[in-house]
Order: C-alpha cells, then sequence, then structure tokens
C-alpha cells in the first residue's frame, strides 16, 4: 500500500475548538500540580496510545515507506533513519540523561 501525498494542507493546532484543547490542557496541569491522577479526564494509557499512533504515522509520512514498529522495544524493527526521528535531540543545557 503506498502513501498517497496531496496538496492539501494538513490540519493545524489551529483546528478546532479552542476552548476544549484549553480544558484538556488545564485538567492535565491541575492533575500534576495535585499529584494525583484521578484528577484526569482522559486515561493515561488511552492518551499515550492515541499520540503515539499519530506520531508513528507521521514518521512513515514523512519518510515515505511503510514501517514496523515493535512495541515491546518501542523501535522500529531495523530502521535506523525511522528510529532516529522518535525523539527530538535535547539543547543543552535542558537534556534529559540517559540512565
Amino acid at each position: 500500500m503506498g502513501i498517497r501525498k496531496t496538496a492539501e494542507p494538513a490540519p493545524s493546532a489551529d483546528d478546532g475548538d479552542d476552548a476544549a484543547q484549553e480544558a484538556q490542557f488545564r485538567n492535565f496541569l491541575d492533575a500534576v500540580h495535585a499529584n494525583t491522577a484521578s484528577k484526569l479526564t482522559a486515561e493515561i494509557k488511552e492518551t499515550y496510545l492515541s499520540t503515539m499512533f499519530c506520531l508513528l504515522g507521521n514518521i512513515s509520512y514523512r519518510l515515505g515507506r511503510e514501517l514496523r514498529f515493535d512495541a515491546a522495544s518501542g523501535r522500529f524493527a531495523g530502521d535506523a533513519e525511522a528510529d532516529a526521528m522518535l525523539r527530538e535531540p535535547y539543547r543543552a543545557p535542558y537534556t534529559i540523561p540517559r540512565i
């Protein structure tokens, strides 16, 4: 199955209901501030999966090919170029050390 590229503009963060997006963000910050997941209106795993699928699809689209993702390892199967797109490089001094 090939990837169809069109000249149509992609959706942006400005599309949709700003008030709903702001409410979701506010809910997340309130839960972090209260240090309790019970305040969240969306399950963490559901949010992670829905976001992950979008990001993986975007990587596939940008590379112009089908990819195989290994969820257990969190990496693409045999594709270093795609793996490199999983995380943007951090700018010093805002780095996260690898443990």
